[in-house]
């Protein structure tokens, strides 16, 4: 946790931020916690295992954030290193967007959704036919 807080504590960092909550759209992606993950299989800090990385309870992450089933963040340790905002940053964005597809995705997909934040999903068909036949 400590480089985290030596990445953003700098004030360009937080200017960086400050920009972000002023734009009109942005655009997330969300990525599934199995072995497809690429993330899971190169983007893990070397102490923290794909084993690890899977919360309980976890169905994906956006954007680089565990969220549960319903779209929550569950009390996850690697999560408080992520350099970034985690899930906060979208505030008072007009249009988040996420993008993000594949059957594989359903779950996260469908939890980034409950958390209330997406404006606007840019997904395959397959994806979009999934997300109501499976609970959504």
């Amino acid at each position: 946790a400590g480089s985290r807080e030596t990445i953003m504590g700098p004030d360009v960092f937080r200017d960086v931020i400050a920009r972000l909550r002023r734009v009109d759209a942005i655009a997330i992606a969300a990525g599934d916690l199995s072995r497809r993950s690429l993330p899971l299989q190169v983007g893990q800090p070397r102490d923290v295992s794909a084993r690890e990385r899977i919360a309980p309870g976890g169905v994906g992450d956006i954007p680089g954030t565990v969220i549960d089933a319903e779209g929550g963040a569950p009390a996850h340790p690697p999560d408080a290193r992520v350099i970034g905002t985690g899930l906060d940053y979208p505030g008072p964005i007009a249009d988040v967007i996420l993008a993000a597809g594949g059957l594989h995705k359903v779950p996260v997909v469908r939890a980034a959704l409950r958390r209330g934040v997406v404006k606007t999903l840019a997904t395959g068909k397959a994806t979009a036919r999934a997300l109501p036949e499976r609970g959504a």
